[in-house]
């Protein structure tokens, strides 16, 4: 999610602030899929088939800017 707010000042230039969210509801990201059976296939390599072993993605992250149009 982003915000952005601009404010007029002299002449032409206007200045403005940014603020933004990313991750904004703080959601996992899994990866690290176990996404391989060697040959041959057995039980123990299809229990965790599919099983997120780690985290890919930082957890929520905001941002401020600062803007000069002119």
């Amino acid at each position: 999610m982003k915000a952005e707010k601009d404010f007029a000042t002299f002449g032409r230039t206007s200045v403005g602030i940014i603020g933004g969210v990313y991750n904004a509801f703080n959601w996992t990201s899994f990866g690290c899929l176990n996404n391989f059976i060697g040959p041959p296939p057995n039980a123990d390599q299809l229990a965790g088939l599919g099983q997120p072993n780690c985290v890919i993605r930082l957890g929520r992250r905001e941002e401020v800017g600062f803007k000069i149009i002119f």
